[in-house]
């Protein structure tokens, strides 16, 4: 499967990730085309880039993309339209897949992004290209933070709450409150998917339930159900909310589900979590703890397009 990405950093870990864990299933052909890279940005941002800097409609015009892969910091975008109208128009058998992003900056929901920050911080885009190599200035923050707390990356995660700036609060929350975070943006994903599905008379959007899962995991961390991880700022490398290891783990397996229709459960431990510095995460439970959290998402999320197996998960 032939792909390319327009993305904002929540995205840009994930996959040289997907492509190991597509590997180790035994998929051939799983090649990225390109990865067109905008910090904080809407799909709009993306269509509105020049011409000769758009290597997403360059892409879309030579109709060789099988998947095309988006993460709209908020729903619903205009963007995403056109580059399905665009990449139709090219190739009648090109699929899209929208990555739902969890929300960072301290905001319950990417829907609130514009209205918290203003438009003018939303329009900054920082670097575009076929890489997925940050620059400097697109990388993280790297300062120490306790788990739980607002800060940059440490052994531990980090954890953005605090407000749009940080503010070492604590960033745990019960699941009542969990499950308000980002239901708007949800929403209107879920209906722009489907309205682009039915102009087009058949699906050729698919959601990936990233946000879903990523509220799940926050769930299963309060519960202690989550070995390894025992507070929610361990989801959260930075402030900005910047994924950690093992949600860019987390992050791949849905992907990997949405797009090929398959159990990611029972493959090798990805070298994001065997090289991570917390033993925790090294460990085999951990990982299948993140497949079979991926796999019941997907399965149970409508709009991924994938519906349960009739045979029994794998076991091994």
């Amino acid at each position: 499967m032939s792909t390319f990405y327009a993305s904002h950093s929540l995205m840009w870990d994930m996959p040289p990730v997907l492509t190991e864990i597509a590997k180790a299933y035994g998929i051939e052909g799983h090649k990225v085309l390109g990865i067109q890279r905008l910090g904080v940005s809407r799909t709009s941002q993306h269509w509105d880039l020049p011409d000769d800097q758009n290597q997403a409609k360059q892409a879309l015009r030579e109709g060789n993309v099988d998947a095309f892969v988006m993460s709209p910091i908020g729903m619903p975008d205009p963007g995403i339209d056109n580059f399905v109208k665009l990449g139709l128009e090219q190739n009648p058998s090109t699929k899209f897949y929208i990555q739902v992003s969890w929300p960072g900056m301290g905001l319950l929901d990417n829907n609130d992004m514009e209205s918290m920050m203003g438009r003018g911080m939303m329009g900054g885009s920082r670097r575009s290209g076929g890489s997925s190599e940050a620059t400097p200035s697109e990388a993280p923050v790297n300062q120490a933070a306790a788990p739980g707390r607002a800060g940059g990356r440490s052994d531990r995660g980090g954890g953005f709450g605090g407000g749009m700036f940080g503010g070492g609060q604590d960033y745990n929350k019960i699941p009542e409150e969990i499950a308000k975070i980002n239901v708007k943006n949800n929403k209107s994903a879920e209906e722009q998917a489907s309205k682009l599905n039915e102009e087009a008379g058949k699906t050729v959007v698919y959601l990936i339930p990233t946000a879903q899962a990523h509220n799940a995991l926050r769930v299963m961390i309060y519960n202690k159900e989550m070995p390894g991880m025992t507070d929610q700022g361990e989801v959260f490398r930075d402030f900005i909310g910047h994924p950690t290891d093992p949600v860019i783990a987390l992050n791949a397996y849905l992907h990997f589900a949405v797009m090929y229709g398959v159990s990611p459960i029972g493959l090798p431990i990805p070298g994001i979590l065997k090289n991570s510095s917390r033993p925790e995460y090294r460990e085999e439970k951990f990982n299948r703890a993140l497949q079979e959290l991926a796999w019941k998402t997907v399965i149970n999320y409508p709009q991924s397009g994938v519906k349960a197996q009739a045979e029994e998960e794998q076991t091994d």
